[in-house]
């Protein structure tokens, strides 16, 4: 994520299907869960890593145009456990 280019991108797998993680941006709220753990907070999505919470802003959805969080979060749910594959 942070490359020059926005090609390749970052990749992950979300309940078997490959998202885009195309806009991030790290927090300064330290990460108390698991890395690789989802937090959702209202219309925010983190990701718990080792040291800091990645926040996730857009991302594209195998077959789906890229769209923010929000968007995302209004057609999906989530549920406490759901991981990001790394």
């Amino acid at each position: 994520m942070r490359g020059l280019s926005p090609y390749p991108g970052a990749f992950t797998l979300f309940k078997n299907k490959v998202m885009k993680v195309c806009k991030t941006s790290l927090t300064d709220v330290e990460s108390i869960n698991n890395p690789g753990e989802l937090i959702v907070i209202k219309n925010d999505m983190f990701v718990s890593c080792y040291d800091y919470m990645l926040k996730i802003e857009e991302l594209q959805p195998e077959g789906k145009r890229r769209m923010a969080i929000s968007e995302f979060l209004a057609g999906n749910r989530i549920k406490k456990g759901d991981k990001f594959m790394y």
